[in-house]
């Protein structure tokens, strides 16, 4: 469904975000670079799961970091779908 990189390792990311949001893998997976089969992820939901996962961490005022944090979140919660 999605292709990523692993972010790099001890980045401000991880440094700031690792104790407040899910991630995948050590490090999580950086967003700058996605390779997306569309079909796949609106089969999966996508845009719902997204929506879902910011409305929750808005309600509960919990941090995440833009987009790169959504998609660790989604993926980790979904991790047979990776």
């Amino acid at each position: 469904m999605i292709g990523v990189i692993e972010e790099a390792p001890y980045n401000w990311f991880f440094k700031n975000y690792r104790p407040l949001q899910p991630m995948i893998g050590k490090y999580g997976v950086n967003s700058g670079v996605l390779l997306m089969n569309l079909t796949r992820m609106r089969e999966f939901g996508w845009i719902s799961k997204v929506l879902t996962v910011h409305k929750y961490y808005a309600i509960n005022q919990k941090e995440y970091f833009a987009d790169q944090g959504i998609i660790n979140i989604v993926l980790e919660e979904n991790p047979g779908k990776r």
